[in-house]
């Protein structure tokens, strides 16, 4: 049953209490990266080509973690900006990485500061917007290409405003594992299309922006475009559950059938009703 849990999780039951292991880390070392984006094109060309060519020459350091943003920002307009977190108490080899990110392109802000955990967490608190409209969209890739990045400059370009945001996740060197039924077990990229808004008016255009993005992310790079998604972070449509589990969903069912035979909890995740296997 750990197994299912671990990417199946709420289709079985309700998880009312977790152990979980911490380590200690007194602050984080963090800096937000933002690049001359007059021309978005270069600059997102410019970050995926070199991002790829450094990690090719020397995998990235564990304690590193990157989350590139296509964003409006206030007095600067629609710039490409990356937002980059060191957790090791080296911080003069975090800075030494920062600059390495740096000069994926014409960085205009680079200004490392320690924090601590909690407010690294507070500040993230000030960015999310309560009382939105809309919804997040997301899609996997296997790295950055010269196409994607044409497609990710372009729809920096059009964001329609409102807080609404382009947002990339990595994961990196993941462990296989028989232990879980999450299938994206490789190297990726997670596209997190941030179209929820305080601005009525514009969920609309969010949604049509998304969509649009997705589309054409599709079409112009299939290649790279992964059949997994995370499935918190789509909507029922979005959802196909044997691409997501893959070679993993025939196991799931089985689980489903056993532990939860009356489908109870068909709801906790998109469209994972199993209705013809049940």
């Amino acid at each position: 049953m750990p197994r299912g849990i671990r990417g199946g999780g709420g289709i079985f039951g309700v998880i009312v209490e977790l152990t979980v292991k911490v380590y200690p880390l007194k602050e984080l070392f963090t800096t937000l990266l933002i690049y001359e984006s007059s021309d978005l094109q270069s600059a997102w060309t410019r970050y995926a080509e070199g991002y790829e060519k450094l990690v090719a020459e020397e995998p990235l350091p564990r304690a590193l973690q990157l989350q590139p943003f296509g964003i409006e920002l206030p007095g600067m307009g629609k710039v490409l900006a990356v937002g980059a977190t060191w957790a090791d108490a080296d911080q003069e080899e975090g800075k030494k990485w920062f600059g390495k990110i740096a000069a994926l392109g014409t960085c205009i802000m680079n200004n490392p500061e320690p924090k601590s955990v909690s407010a690294f967490a507070a500040f993230n608190e000030t960015l999310i917007v309560y009382g939105s409209y809309g919804r997040g969209y997301s899609l996997n890739l296997n790295k950055y290409t010269t196409k994607t990045a044409e497609v990710l400059a372009k729809y920096t370009s059009l964001i329609p405003g409102g807080g609404i945001a382009i947002s990339v996740h990595s994961l990196r060197a993941p462990a296989p594992s028989e232990d879980s039924v999450f299938g994206a077990r490789v190297d990726h990229l997670m596209l997190e299309l941030v179209a929820m808004t305080g601005v009525q008016d514009l969920e609309l255009k969010g949604e049509e922006w998304a969509r649009s993005l997705l589309h054409e992310l599709r079409a112009a790079d299939p290649e790279n475009v992964l059949d997994s998604v995370y499935v918190s972070l789509v909507g029922e449509a979005d959802s196909d559950n044997e691409k997501i589990y893959g070679s993993y969903y025939d196991k799931l069912v089985q689980l489903k059938k056993k532990y939860d035979p009356d489908n109870v909890f068909k709801y906790a995740v998109h469209d994972f009703e199993f209705e013809s296997a049940l």
